[in-house]
């Protein structure tokens, strides 16, 4: 059955494969794809790097098993946070008193020692 309409091509026209342009967005689409193909390879070689080497560690960890700090039998430590170079602020809490430690991981040192006792002044006092 013949196509009447001018309009519509006929499904078996033998057309030239010359005829066909593709358009002008698919060339930066391939460069694209070429590109985020490279970098998913190189990101994937540098972490298997990354991984075997061991870059990235963090530097002074516990290899030895860390240091034991003693503190007295009727206390709980009830906050800890870490405190200027590299530190670490310790504070006890135990028969009505408070003690804050500051220790020195690295050297298994306590740097400070404070004892905190309620007082009936309204400002800080050295010696009760």
């Amino acid at each position: 059955m013949h196509n009447q309409d001018e309009n519509h091509q006929s499904l078996n026209a033998n057309h030239d494969a010359d005829e066909f342009q593709p358009p002008s967005w698919l060339g930066a689409v391939k460069v694209a794809s070429v590109v985020m193909g490279v970098m998913i390879v190189a990101g994937l070689a540098l972490l298997g790097y990354g991984l075997a080497t061991g870059v990235g560690k963090v530097a002074g960890g516990i290899t030895d098993g860390g240091g034991v700090f003693g503190y007295p039998s009727g206390f709980t430590l009830t906050e800890s946070r870490p405190a200027p170079e590299g530190g670490m602020m310790l504070m006890f809490e135990g028969d009505g008193l408070r003690e804050l430690i500051i220790i020195d991981p690295a050297t298994k040192t306590i740097r400070s020692r404070v004892k905190v006792i309620p007082s009936d002044r309204f400002e800080f006092i050295e010696n009760p």
